[in-house]
């Protein structure tokens, strides 16, 4: 969904606010280039050759594990693989393993390393090589620690990889998708001195310190890999700056939006652009332990009353795609679509009224007796005042929430008595916004006794608990079926959108151009170049 712009929503430390000095300082009604438009799969017959251009900017090194910023760690992952990564529809696919067990803790994870894999320099792949990996990335600052922080042992023997967790993990596997490297090369940390030298797609064929990479097809590559692209040099430039500059040019044919700022770019040529889901996800945070908003149907309520693609338009933000529930409607781990429907006043009314609200005094308030109390449904919607984006967001949920007669307020606060008050409980509903991991874990959103939005469900424990423990690909995304199910039927809180990457290309790149949130160039076999 193309949208209006403004700079993405920051997270706090474990999954909330914005914090202060950070709020967004771009104009709020600057509009999506026209330049820029949706890609369109055409007719067109397509060709094998070309060379396709793309860019490193600012890279500290070609280690990907020290990679400073997503598009660099994308791009060098087309020489790299991983234990795992995701498709486009996000369903798990294993890579260079080729089965793995977990114990009924959900504790020890066994993974069995493919045989017969070689890295381009002709090393043969082992067990050993993914430990050190592991181990590297552990200590380091690597961007990929975060995922591999419940790890507590990692050991090999031959082609069998042990990993031990801290605690059982929902979904681990799908955290492996960091880049594997040979133990020989794991002490090389000296800056670009390092060559790529990974089990991937590509491999780099020549290369020019500070200025080149040059990769070529990977002819011994253990999956069939036939792609159009067979050539791909890579520049490597001072800045994100100097990348744009070569885009406008034509001198580089792709770039992400982690390299592109689309909230400030107009461009001076046609380009295309395709989107992919983020793990960020803005949405409405209840207090499920508040009298007025223990009935689900009320929470519901809340919901329905809401539409999320008015709501996301106004947002401001660039790209997003609506979300009722904390996992993507496109995902392999969803079991339904959020409605694109405009709210129906008449039954969100209806809907209140069968749960017991009435308006008994005819002061536009409604009323409920809860427990033996008469209390009143008219939520205050907490935000901070650092963060004009969410402002507007609870403006217009009040706005939504008013016209189906639920009074509802704003009330802006400090981003420090934000914090606290949600921490506490002292809210009836709030906006945040999540950094969701690959594995879509919410536990620390939604686990009894773990969790700021005071959730307490039986279904939503088990299905977790489960999940944790499970090896299964299909039951796994039986149990998140189960899940969001659970999260309709519930509504612990209400989603808003998630917000999206992008890719903007040259309009020579063509193809079946398909990313996933592990890997922008997921379907590059598909990708052809136009002249």
């Amino acid at each position: 969904m193309r949208l209006k712009k403004i700079i993405a929503l920051c997270l706090t430390a474990l999954f909330l606010c914005l914090a202060p000095g950070c709020a967004s300082n771009v104009e709020e009604d600057l509009q999506v280039p026209k330049q820029v438009s949706d890609y369109e799969v055409g007719g067109e017959t397509p060709k094998k050759g070309g060379t396709l251009r793309l860019a490193l900017a600012g890279a500290g090194s070609l280690n990907p594990i020290l990679a400073e910023n997503e598009h660099t760690m994308q791009v060098l992952n087309l020489v790299y693989d991983s234990l795992f990564c995701r498709d486009a529809n996000e369903a798990l696919v294993p890579v260079l393993c080729s089965q793995y067990s977990v114990s009924a803790d959900g504790l020890t994870y066994e993974f069995t390393i493919r045989d017969g894999i070689g890295f381009h320099n002709g090393d043969t792949l082992s067990a050993q090589d993914v430990e050190a990996t592991i181990y590297m990335i552990l200590s380091s600052e690597s961007l990929y620690k975060s995922k591999l922080s419940a790890i507590s042992t990692c050991s090999s023997s031959g082609n069998t990889l042990y990993i031990t967790l801290h605690n059982p993990v929902v979904n681990f596997p799908a955290l492996l998708d960091f880049p594997v490297l040979s133990e020989e090369d794991i002490s090389v940390y000296d800056s670009l001195t390092y060559v790529p030298n990974g089990t991937g797609r590509y491999k780099v064929q020549s290369y020019k310190k500070s200025k080149e990479l040059y990769l070529s097809v990977n002819e011994n590559y253990f999956r069939n890999f036939s792609p159009y692209i067979e050539n791909i040099a890579v520049y490597l430039l001072k800045d994100a700056g100097a990348a744009v500059t070569m885009l406008e040019n034509m001198q580089i044919d792709v770039l992400s939006s982690h390299v592109i700022n689309l909230h400030a770019y107009t461009p001076k040529r046609n380009l295309s652009s395709v989107e992919h889901t983020s793990g960020r996800f803005t949405f409405v945070g209840i207090n499920n332990q508040k009298q007025a908003l223990l009935s689900a149907k009320t929470r519901q309520v809340l919901s329905m009353a809401l539409d999320r693609r008015e709501i996301l338009s106004g947002s401001t933000v660039p790209y997003g795609t609506a979300a009722e529930i904390p996992v993507p409607d496109q995902s392999f781990w969803n079991s339904g679509t959020t409605s694109m429907e405009k709210p129906d006043i008449q039954r969100v009314k209806t809907m209140l009224s069968e749960d017991g609200w009435t308006d008994s005094d005819a002061n536009g308030v409604p009323e409920k007796e809860v427990y033996g109390e008469q209390v009143m449904l008219a939520p205050g919607i907490l935000v901070n005042s650092e963060n004009p984006t969410r402002l507007k967001i609870a403006e217009q949920v009040k706005t939504f929430w008013n016209a189906a007669g639920i009074p509802a307020y704003v009330a802006v606060v400090p981003y420090e008595e934000y914090q606290s008050r949600i921490a506490s409980g002292e809210y009836d509903v709030f906006i945040g916004s999540v950094s969701l991991s690959e594995n879509y874990d919410v536990s620390f959103l939604l686990k009894t006794n773990a969790n700021p939005l005071g959730v307490s469900s039986e279904v939503i424990d088990r299905t977790l608990n489960t999940l944790a423990i499970s090896n299964q690909e299909a039951y796994k995304q039986a149990q998140f079926y189960e899940l969001c199910n659970a999260l309709r039927s519930e509504m612990p809180l209400v989603g808003l959108f998630f917000e999206n990457d992008v890719i903007v290309f040259d309009s020579r790149v063509k193809g079946n151009i398909k990313p996933s949130g592990s890997d922008m160039f997921y379907s590059i076999d598909q990708w052809f170049l136009s002249e």
